[in-house]
């Protein structure tokens, strides 16, 4: 069974950014991830920093684009998991397909 994967700033960004020089792997990587059972993992920092990006960058209608995106969940680690992992992670999930 996977642990997982750690999702960072700078692939998240790259997924909503056509212009980012790694969007077309990025968005590659990423759709098959979403497609597969790998739990996907990120900080809530991370999060606060893809935010920061996207609306700086790109606008707030990128941000909304990130909140709204149907195709994602995300939940809050319970404090069990919390303490294992040593600070607040989320994690992101395929929301259920129709």
């Amino acid at each position: 069974m996977s642990r997982g994967v750690f999702l960072d700033t700078a692939g998240l960004y790259a997924v909503f950014h056509a212009e980012d020089e790694g969007h077309q792997r990025a968005a590659v990587v990423w759709e098959a991830l979403i497609c597969s059972d790998v739990p996907l993992h990120t900080s809530s920092y991370v999060l606060l920093e893809l935010v920061s990006l996207l609306q700086r960058r790109l606008g707030t209608a990128a941000v909304e684009v990130l909140i709204t995106r149907p195709s994602l969940g995300a939940r809050g680690m319970d404090r069990r998991e919390a303490a294992r992992a040593g600070h607040r992670y989320l994690v992101i999930r395929p929301a259920a397909r129709s």
